[in-house]
């Protein structure tokens, strides 16, 4: 899925590594908000010395845990200390490689998002890609009760929710109570599912 987005979107923290896989499961609780985000992604560097991936922390998240390949200040598991803030931005947390990339040089790291108590409900999750995204493989899960009443796989126009929905395609729960797809690519374009309570 390539070239929705219509406008070039704000990045605060300039790209230098392009995601050669991602890996998202993202949970929503009882409250039908978001309860937590993991992540596993392999990144190539796109220039020397790469030293760190720019987290943006969704809207709602007040925490990440960085589980393996990075870390956050001085060591593996660390939680969230210092974050950069950015005019029109969600918060920014740097995820550190234990060394330096090269050009061309691939890293792994594995990490979750969390989220503060008494959120929001939510009806959807996007994934954004600004640069290529290869291999994007998307769930997410919703607890026993409440369940959805109907849920769409779709693409928007921008990355901010609430705005225009250019397409979308039924898809029907699976029996965990997960919906699941599975992106080739994804290159300057929002996409992921939408539902109904």
């Amino acid at each position: 899925m390539t070239h929705t987005l219509r406008l070039p979107q704000y990045l605060p923290v300039r790209q230098r590594h392009r995601t050669v896989s991602v890996f998202e499961r993202h949970v929503i609780g009882r409250d039908g908000a978001p309860e937590r985000h993991r992540t596993t992604r392999a990144v190539m560097a796109c220039e020397d010395g790469v030293h760190s991936f720019p987290c943006r922390l969704p809207p709602g998240a007040v925490d990440v845990a960085v589980l393996r390949g990075a870390r956050v200040g001085a060591r593996v598991g660390a939680r969230v200390g210092a974050r950069r803030e950015f005019p029109g931005s969600t918060p920014v947390v740097e995820l550190d490689f234990p060394a330096p990339l090269e050009a061309g040089q691939i890293a792994s790291l594995e990490y979750e998002v969390v989220y503060a108590p008494l959120r929001e409900q939510v009806t959807e999750y996007r994934r954004v890609a600004h640069a290529r995204a290869d291999d994007v493989d998307l769930v997410v899960e919703f607890p026993p009760s409440p369940r959805p009443a109907r849920i769409w796989w779709a693409a928007w126009d921008h990355h901010r929710y609430g705005t225009l929905l250019i397409s979308e395609t039924p898809v029907a729960l699976a029996p965990d109570g997960s919906v699941h797809r599975f992106v080739p690519a994804l290159e300057h374009a929002a996409a992921g599912f939408r539902w109904t309570w």
